[in-house]
């Protein structure tokens, strides 16, 4: 032994925030993801860090556009012995768009010589992302309270944001499955792409995608870093958890249904009614693209939910059940969780597990082994975002293979 000690290796994961609340959150996906990150202040930075990944805080958020850029640029300098081809650089953006993001990411692009691809969608935040567009609870980021609150906000304009050219990608094209082989081509041609999205599922299908590009930089909010990283311990660039496709069925017009239907459509939700001529094809697609969908009762002239439509709900429902694998399936109300389960042919109803008082997650079984996981609830109960909660449970729970009723593990438990 001569006593010398080998250099740190590359990082696998460099990710740059503007501030430390952001910087944190960050961190903590990756580290949901399989992939522990500390957090580090870039300022004190005097050496490069060990580890697999590290998430820096650059405190640059109220900083003018040239200041940023100089903070970025001495980060790459310090750091340069650790970011190597296979480094996936991850800029770390205020879902508001707030902040002299532009600026750093554009001196990020020249200084590394790489492209980038923005995936920003924010589905727990009802941050979406639509034709290149940053949108929140529905509406444009420039039309938000972020774009108010008297901070440097940058438009909601992706596209025009990037380094250039850009080019915004559908989610349709997200979706294919040959888009991660295409990816590299596509950035040979463009300095950016922006990926359109609503639902966790497209943030896997980005993930997936930039795994296998070397030498790329990664602009997110929040969800796309856990998908990264479970990207990268998987190996094979699929998410950890099955990102099954969820259904809402609501044939009710009780109060509390309705405010959770509100904040389900905030959040990026398609929204398709029993009545419409093809709502099963339509309802299909989309859960086949990956959005999450709820089909709901007619509405009449004064905009209410009829529940005499609850019938047609749960027809509409088994059948695309019946077309769609893997899908799971949020019931709501009484006479449409009876209706469903005489329209789906549903034989036994079994309980796995009990998450909520009263409302359980059950296993419907139907002939020719046909089975669904599904949450059957009242539509009088729950805070507005109990549905969006009960969608990422479902979505998680695995398909039990015992009849034991367990409680739900404490990482799904949601304190407010």
């Amino acid at each position: 032994m001569d006593g010398t000690v080998d250099a740190p290796g590359p990082l696998r994961i460099l990710g740059l925030a503007d501030d430390l609340t952001g910087a944190v959150a960050l961190a903590a996906e990756l580290t949901g993801g399989g992939l522990a990150t500390p957090v580090l202040r870039a300022h004190a930075i005097d050496a490069p860090p060990e580890g697999r990944g590290v998430v820096l805080d650059t405190n640059s958020r109220r900083l003018a556009p040239s200041e940023a850029a100089g903070v970025i640029g001495r980060i790459v300098e310090a750091l340069r012995s650790r970011i190597g081809p296979e480094t996936i650089v991850i800029k770390r953006v205020d879902s508001g768009l707030r902040g002299p993001w532009p600026a750093e990411l554009a001196t990020l692009s020249k200084v590394l010589e790489r492209a980038v691809v923005a995936a920003t969608a924010a589905p727990a935040l009802g941050v979406t992302v639509e034709a290149g567009v940053q949108h929140l609870a529905g509406a444009p980021a420039s039309a938000s309270h972020y774009a108010l609150d008297g901070e440097s906000f940058a438009g909601d304009a992706l596209v025009s944001a990037m380094p250039a050219p850009a080019m915004s990608i559908s989610i349709d094209r997200l979706g294919e499955p040959a888009f991660p082989e295409t990816l590299g081509p596509l950035l040979a041609r463009h300095r950016a792409l922006v990926c359109d999205g609503s639902t966790p599922i497209h943030l896997a299908w980005a993930a997936r995608a930039i795994v296998r590009v070397p030498e790329v930089i990664a602009v997110a909010t929040y969800g796309l870093g856990r998908e990264l990283a479970r990207a990268i311990n998987e190996g094979q660039h699929e998410p950890a958890v099955v990102q099954a496709p969820v259904l809402a069925l609501v044939g009710t017009d009780k109060a509390a249904t309705t405010r959770q239907v509100d904040d389900l459509r905030s959040g990026g939700w398609t929204m398709v009614a029993a009545t419409h001529p093809d709502a099963e094809r339509e309802v299909a697609r989309r859960l086949l693209r990956g959005e999450r969908v709820v089909l709901e009762v007619g509405r009449g002239g004064t905009g209410v939910r009829d529940p005499r439509h609850a019938s047609e709900v749960a027809a509409v429902g088994a059948r695309v059940v019946a077309a769609v694998p893997g899908v799971r399936v949020i019931i709501i109300g009484g006479e449409t969780a009876s209706a469903f389960a005489a329209a789906a042919g549903i034989t036994s109803i079994e309980p796995v597990a009990e998450p909520w008082p009263t409302i359980p997650v059950v296993r419907m079984r139907a002939g020719a082994g046909t089975e669904v996981l599904a949450i059957v609830k009242s539509g009088a109960q729950g805070e507005p975002w109990w549905l969006g909660h009960a969608a990422d449970t479902v979505v998680a729970w695995p398909m039990p293979e015992s009849r034991s009723v367990r409680r739900m593990p404490r990482a799904f438990v949601r304190h407010r």
